[in-house]
């Protein structure tokens, strides 16, 4: 039971790291408390009931990147509570 746990974490740990890395934030702090809102997510990563994710879905809709470039073309500033 023990090795099974140890996996677990292991698969979970590169999942984080993987969603980090697929989010391509600057700057992003992320606590046990962070959470991804599941518009970065296609309608293909949610199983049949539409709220859960499936194992090993990761984030592929980047928002923030597309929000930032089209607050920057109005000269406006990027509110803080802006979607990830």
């Amino acid at each position: 039971a023990l090795h099974q746990r140890s996996e677990q974490t292991f698969k979970l740990g590169l999942l984080r790291r993987t969603w980090i890395e697929s989010i391509q934030r600057e700057k992003l702090h992320v606590s046990r408390f962070s959470r991804v809102c599941s518009r970065h997510f296609t309608g293909e990563d949610f199983q049949e009931n539409g709220r859960l994710l499936k194992p090993g879905a990761v984030p592929v809709i980047l928002l923030y990147k597309l929000l930032t470039a089209m607050y920057h073309l109005s000269n406006i500033s990027v509110p803080s509570d802006i979607c990830l």
